[in-house]
């Protein structure tokens, strides 16, 4: 699935069982709208998912993106693809760390590190 996409999509992987209020997700989905998806001009036509990685239909995605289920007991990963890429953090700061990386991603090349 990653390898044939050309959008970016920013992904919140959480497990409903992790030890956080509401399983840290609420604050990460906000930071995400707040940071990324309310900056239209910068973040133009990013698609943003959330999902239950435990949920069985999840299965060969959490697989694909090499998610680290034992992670999410404590946090939820946010991750970013584009075009069979993908890149993944985790923990306080997680979003702060993954603007800075999808500030690479282009349309026409996937990833391409900034001059």
């Amino acid at each position: 699935m990653l390898a044939k996409e050309r959008n970016t999509f920013i992904i919140l992987f959480y497990d409903p069982k992790a030890d956080l209020p509401n399983n840290g997700k609420e604050n990460v989905v906000q930071e995400v709208q707040q940071k990324i998806l309310g900056q239209p001009d910068e973040f133009k036509d990013y698609k943003f998912f959330t999902l239950d990685a435990t949920d069985f239909d999840a299965r060969d995605l959490v697989e694909q993106a090499h998610v680290d289920m034992e992670k999410l007991k404590h946090h939820p990963i946010v991750a970013a693809a584009r075009n069979g890429m993908l890149v993944w953090y985790y923990g306080e700061g997680a979003v702060d760390e993954l603007i800075k990386v999808v500030h690479t991603f282009t349309h026409e090349d996937g990833y391409q590190k900034k001059k």
